[in-house]
């Protein structure tokens, strides 16, 4: 995968916007960056290059994950931070504020945070949001607030209509909706690209080739349940010791704050980040142990073919979710 600097990516606010710059800003998470995000900041670039504006996002990271009254709440991302950044430059958005989600921020009113964030300190002239978007303490802000706020202050409030797919509006709740149901071809129209779990190795294990069974469901399930027993397989630290005629399953534990795929067996496409290589694999969440600990988790174990560079304990790899096998 490509790898994009993280230039005018901003994790704090400017006391003021020392530099002057006039921004025409978009206002939300992008989790997934879908059809309807895409739809926002088409907008927003339009806008942009007719007033000479920076095209900017204002989104919040979320340094202690999602919470719900003091609770962590896991499993619920459609992309990473690194993710997030990628879509948005690739999109052709030139500055990214990607603020932490703290009380400094959700305890300050819409008027307050229209003003002193979005004008003062942003140099924002427009702002942009969905027609369903809040913002504010206790998203007290919605659209309706925005045009309002916008008669009496130096701003240009725009606000885009929500985009639908098959009759039903596109948003990231639906998304991890179809994920969590196994409809990741659904999901990947909708996001206009793959469902991807970044995640590190745990083990990894050589099985023999099933004879005329390279890619079918049966086999892959055959191959879950051998990895599951690691200790009667060889463990791989090199491609030295690749044999063409066996097969690979590793197993890495399912990143913690990305949403859960249905149970089920997937095609992937395995990135290699480091050799910047990719195979293609059958993979599957179960619940295993851990190799080093021994307690149960969700797990995410893959089958590819043997002989990739350096598979070992501690690799980092991508893991693009294509469909069901």
């Amino acid at each position: 995968m490509d790898v994009m600097k993280d230039d005018f990516v901003y994790v704090d606010l400017p006391e003021e916007c020392d530099d002057r710059t006039p921004r025409g800003i978009a206002l939300g998470i992008f989790d997934g960056f879908h059809l309807g995000h895409q739809a926002l900041l088409r907008e927003l670039k339009r806008i942009c290059r007719k007033k000479g504006l920076r095209v900017t996002v204002f989104t919040f990271s979320f340094p202690k994950g999602v919470t719900f009254g003091g609770r962590d709440l896991h499993h619920t991302e459609l992309m990473n931070d690194r993710e997030r950044i990628y879509a948005l430059k690739s999109f052709g958005v030139d500055d990214i504020f990607m603020i932490p989600m703290t009380d400094r921020i959700t305890t300050l009113s819409p008027e307050t945070f229209l003003d002193t964030v979005v004008i003062k300190k942003l140099g924002g002239v427009v702002l942009a949001i969905g027609e369903d978007a809040h913002f504010g303490h206790r998203g007290a802000g919605d659209a309706v607030f925005l045009q309002s706020f916008a008669t009496t202050h130096p701003l240009e409030a725009v606000v885009v209509p929500d985009v639908f797919w098959g009759g039903t509006k596109v948003s990231s709740s639906r998304i991890r909706a179809l994920i969590a149901a196994g409809d990741v071809k659904t999901a990947t129209t909708l996001m206009t690209r793959p469902f991807r779990l970044f995640c590190d190795i745990e083990s990894t294990a050589a099985l023999p080739r099933k004879k005329g069974g390279t890619g079918c469901q049966q086999s892959a399930y055959q191959s879950f349940e051998a990895a599951a027993g690691l200790a009667q397989n060889t463990i791989l630290t090199s491609s030295d010791e690749a044999d063409v005629t066996a097969e690979v399953v590793f197993q890495c534990p399912y990143p913690e704050r990305s949403i859960v795929l249905s149970r089920g067996v997937y095609k992937t496409r395995i990135f290699f980040p480091e050799e910047d290589t990719d195979a293609q694999a059958l993979s599957e969440v179960l619940m295993l142990p851990n190799a080093k600990t021994g307690r149960y988790g969700l797990t995410l174990v893959s089958r590819i073919t043997r002989g990739l560079p350096h598979l070992s304990e501690g690799k980092s790899v991508v893991i693009e979710v294509l469909e069901r096998a």
